[in-house]
């Protein structure tokens, strides 16, 4: 159990300039991820511009953090553009979400296999490449969902899912390589915003601390089982940080700010945002 006095002595004794220096991997993080929305939005509405896809990103951190693993984040992205077809948004924002899973993975699951069982890299290598081969080709075929339609005897369902698969459908090759590419650059500066983090409290071993937190960034992805993840990250963060022996008082408060500065300040952020919706002028849309 870690006590409150714990907690304001960790913060006390921060190095201040560590502190500062995770705003900028943050901001290249958020940035990263914004311009890749704007490139998966050019699919279905090859003039959107970049102060949209801002706005739709942003509105969604705000809207998507009360709901369980953030999932809101899907259907918001939509909500805040003025599109017609608002299925081929959310399903430009699945193909987002599930890269972003993939990647997870990719790091996660070597990381938990090296950490606590004690893998060999290479063992942990080869499993994870198994894993997400897997999970590729599921990906490439996620436009094989307008099957599905024919179980549904509503009209406006059935097209909801035509839509939805055939913004999928239409993204290319490169179009998928190039977003998966900027969701790794994303979340390396993620990577290096948390070794900040953790440096500001104690002394860290970089690359044991990166396998904890890409392990502890799997399971609380994997187990949205609460709002905004609250509990489960900062569980997950005491369980994997402990095996490096990182004390559970800088866990829970890198897992705060963690979560103030990838969630809360990006939110707030998007208030202003979220008074004002369908911001994507019906011209943005592909003819």
């Amino acid at each position: 159990m870690v006590s409150v006095d714990e907690l304001v002595a960790a913060f006390y004794h921060a190095n201040q300039l560590y502190l500062l220096g995770a705003l900028f991997p943050l901001t290249a993080h958020l940035a990263l991820q914004v311009i890749k929305w704007q490139l998966l939005l050019r699919v279905v509405a090859p003039t959107v511009r970049f102060e949209s896809a801002v706005v739709s990103f942003l509105g969604s951190l705000a809207l998507g953090a009360c709901t369980p693993g953030r999932l809101g984040e899907i259907p918001s992205r939509a909500y805040l553009l003025s599109h017609p077809t608002h299925p081929e948004v959310i399903g430009l924002a699945l193909v987002d979400k599930i890269q972003f899973f993939l990647v997870l993975t990719i790091f996660g699951v070597p990381s938990l296999l090296i950490l606590v069982m004690g893998s060999t890299p290479l063992f942990s290598s080869i499993v994870s490449g198994l894993i997400v081969t897997l999970l590729m080709m599921l990906f490439f075929r996620l436009h094989l969902l307008a099957r599905v339609e024919r179980f549904f005897t509503s009209e406006r369902t059935r097209k909801w899912i035509t839509s939805f698969s055939s913004a999928i459908a239409s993204m290319k090759r490169k179009d998928h390589l190039l977003a998966f590419v900027l969701t790794i650059c994303s979340h390396l500066f993620l990577i290096i915003e948390v070794l900040l983090l953790l440096a500001a409290f104690v002394s860290v071993e970089w690359f044991q601390a990166s396998l904890a937190f890409s392990a502890m960034m799997l399971a609380k992805s994997y187990f949205p089982f609460s709002l905004a993840d609250l509990g489960v990250r900062e569980a997950s963060a005491v369980l994997f940080y402990t095996y490096i022996g990182i004390a559970p008082a800088v866990a829970l408060n890198t897992a705060f700010l963690l979560f103030l500065f990838n969630v809360v300040i990006p939110s707030l952020c998007a208030l202003p945002i979220l008074m004002k919706e369908r911001l994507l002028p019906a011209n943005e849309k592909k003819q």
